[in-house]
């Protein structure tokens, strides 16, 4: 069977801060207000990410990105 999906991964905590700061840019968002009361909000599931999951038998690979030490 063919490769389906490719799903790519990342951190949550950079997702969270990353969408915070979009939240305080965007001005067609609501305001995030505080970081401590969006963060609750993001981590409960409130909020516009996507959660979505794969039709019914669809091949998934799975690839994680993190930051990567060179030392």
């Amino acid at each position: 069977m063919p490769l389906q999906v490719i799903y790519i991964a990342r951190n949550a905590k950079d997702v969270a801060v990353s969408y915070y700061h979009f939240y305080r840019m965007a001005k067609v968002h609501p305001d995030p207000g505080t970081w401590d009361s969006f963060l609750e909000k993001f981590m409960a599931g409130e909020g516009e990410a996507d959660s979505g999951g794969l039709a019914g038998g669809a091949v998934c690979v799975c690839v994680c990105v993190e930051s990567r030490s060179t030392s």
